[in-house]
């Protein structure tokens, strides 16, 4: 019989939720490895209060998707309070709704999802398995740990539109899913932290005073250099462009826009903005800038 446990399944800390799984493995488009290993590891930060208006509105929207299923599929769903684990006791899901009795013989379980109509793209036809793939990593996930089911209803809602995805078992993928899953577990456990792939993530994680040398290593003296050729890459760019946007302000002397066929393809106007002219306050009420002024930093890496 397969194992369930009651537990808060919002903490990640010490497990590998399916949501998790496709960014675990790098097919997620909004979070990294270093994030799981975040939430794995219990260092992920406070949630800030815009984060948490997104997760309020998702899980409020989930009762709305699933009652829409409902009507439109004619099934009874229901939620479980039971989170899943497979082989590994930090192998575990909570599935979003089951579908109560059977649908041709077999057991449902239901994935719901709300995106962008702008996320179109990584979408497939009704009733196929052709899902973004953290999504399709996160259904061979609910396989593995045994939710059950013989098929699982991925539910998509986009521009007040619902449309039904079947993910049915693939063994050879599940297995293959939860192996590459305990391969990266196994070197968080001894140690290892993926790469941070955000300079903007590396520096709020890295953003301490900083003192002293560390000696390079020949991977991150190329990527040193890589950073190196771009920078001269970016140059020459931006000098070439330069060059090409004083071709185009001579072509239209003093006229702001420039059309082609009735289109405006490029407009040349005047932009006016204020600013403290802090080095003549400084000069004529000194004091008053020091009350006032506020001292901050940042990090920046230079190469």
């Amino acid at each position: 019989m397969q194992k369930k446990i009651v537990r808060d399944v919002s903490d990640h800390k010490s497990v590998i939720g399916g949501s998790q799984v496709g960014a675990l493995l790098g097919f997620s488009t909004y979070k990294t490895p270093y994030d799981v290993w975040e939430d794995y590891t219990g260092k992920v930060r406070e949630v800030t209060p815009e984060q948490q208006e997104i997760y309020d509105m998702g899980h409020d929207l989930e009762g709305f998707i699933a009652g829409q299923v409902q009507k439109k599929f004619n099934v009874k769903l229901k939620a479980t309070k039971y989170a899943y684990i497979g082989m590994y006791d930090w192998m575990i899901c909570h599935p979003d709704r089951l579908v109560v009795g059977k649908v041709d013989g077999k057991r449902i379980a239901v994935e719901i999802k709300s995106s962008s109509a702008y996320d179109t793209g990584r979408w497939g036809n009704a009733d196929s398995d052709e899902v973004p793939y953290d999504y399709l990593m996160q259904c061979y996930w609910y396989y593995a740990c045994g939710v059950p089911c013989e098929e699982i209803w991925l539910c998509r809602f986009s521009n007040n539109r619902l449309t039904r995805y079947v993910i049915r078992k693939d063994q050879k993928q599940i297995d293959l899913v939860a192996a590459r899953a305990k391969e990266m577990v196994d070197r968080f456990d001894s140690g290892w932290i993926p790469p941070i792939e955000s300079s903007e993530k590396a520096k709020e994680v890295y953003s301490r005073d900083t003192s002293g040398d560390i000696e390079s290593d020949q991977i991150t003296k190329g990527i040193v250099d890589q950073i190196r050729d771009l920078n001269t890459q970016i140059k020459e760019l931006e000098t070439e462009k330069d060059k090409l946007q004083a071709e185009v302000i001579s072509y239209m002397k003093d006229k702001s826009a420039l059309v082609w066929e009735g289109d405006v393809i490029a407009k040349y106007s005047k932009i006016t903005s204020s600013r403290l002219d802090t080095k003549a306050l400084k000069a004529e009420c000194p004091d008053l800038v020091g009350k006032y002024i506020k001292e901050s930093s940042y990090m920046k890496l230079s190469i």
